[in-house]
């Protein structure tokens, strides 16, 4: 379950503020199927962690593990911009100077 799109760390961060023991959810079973499912003790929980591999957690545990995560994609993403904004001020460059020319 990828940590940007899921929404994961809120739920984690739900079940930890509401002080939630157990749930009753539906759980997906594939091809558009689900299944309701009780879950009598969400102490603990599994993180996809990339790779299809799966750690168990506590809540504390994954909350730190997810943020730690998330905080380093948010710096990849804005790493990846700024290489990204120098390339196109370089074309601009190069464009302005007459060596490249657009088609």
């Amino acid at each position: 379950m990828n940590v940007c799109s899921s929404g994961l760390l809120e739920r984690i961060q739900y079940l930890v503020s509401g002080n939630i023991q157990e749930l009753t959810l539906l759980a997906p079973l594939g091809a558009d199927v689900s299944a309701h499912a009780h879950v009598p003790s969400v102490s603990r929980v599994w993180v996809d962690v990339g790779l299809d591999v799966f750690l168990e957690f506590s809540l504390s545990e994954a909350v730190a593990f997810l943020t730690a995560k998330l905080d380093r994609l948010t710096s990849e993403v804005k790493a990846s911009l700024e290489r990204l904004s120098a390339v196109r001020a370089r074309l601009e460059k190069l464009q302005t100077d007459g060596i490249l020319f657009r088609q």
